[in-house]
């Protein structure tokens, strides 16, 4: 690990966490997986998702800066702070979805994409001299479009398999 990095924050983890839980679990729920949801403020993968013979980790975080389309001033690049990328010691892969703070749209990748990305510190406002963040590609993730429907279920994605974002 590089660097300093942000400090846990507690309001921040209260006011997303469920979301992106709830939202990553009824998309795995959607295309027919099980998952066994992580407790809350307990550390580590957010869900167990069970496919076939397979079991991964899936990770869910919510961007609330994000709002629509994805901000131009970002470029085609989504940063990953460099504490998602530590894996070491995980009995299973893992999988990560951002998640818009508007939760209309996000973005699944692999963690493989850490072996690619390019890795610097960008600043802002939470740590003085930057935290090193990835810097994934958009390419490198599935984008994926959430609508909201009384008569299905809330969470509909399109347009790929899981199966093929596994190695």
């Amino acid at each position: 690990m590089r660097g300093t990095q942000k400090k846990f924050d507690r309001i921040l983890c209260q006011r997303f966490d469920a979301h992106a839980k709830t939202l990553a679990y009824h998309l795995m729920d959607w295309y027919g997986y099980t998952c066994e949801i992580e407790p809350m403020g307990k550390t580590g993968p957010d869900l167990l998702v069970n496919m076939h013979k397979t079991q991964v980790y899936l990770e869910g975080e919510v961007r609330p800066m994000w709002r629509g389309e994805w901000p131009k001033r970002w470029g085609y690049i989504l940063h990953v702070p460099e504490r998602r990328g530590q894996l070491d010691g995980r009995e299973h892969e893992t999988m990560f979805l951002t998640i818009s703070g508007d939760h209309y749209r996000g973005l699944l990748y692999h963690e493989r994409v850490f072996k690619t990305a390019t890795l610097a510190p960008v600043n802002n406002v939470h740590v003085e001299n930057g935290e090193y963040f990835y810097h994934v590609p958009l390419w490198h993730t599935r984008q994926l479009s959430f609508f909201a429907n009384t008569k299905n279920p809330p969470f509909v994605a399109g347009g790929w398999t899981w199966e093929r974002l596994i190695p």
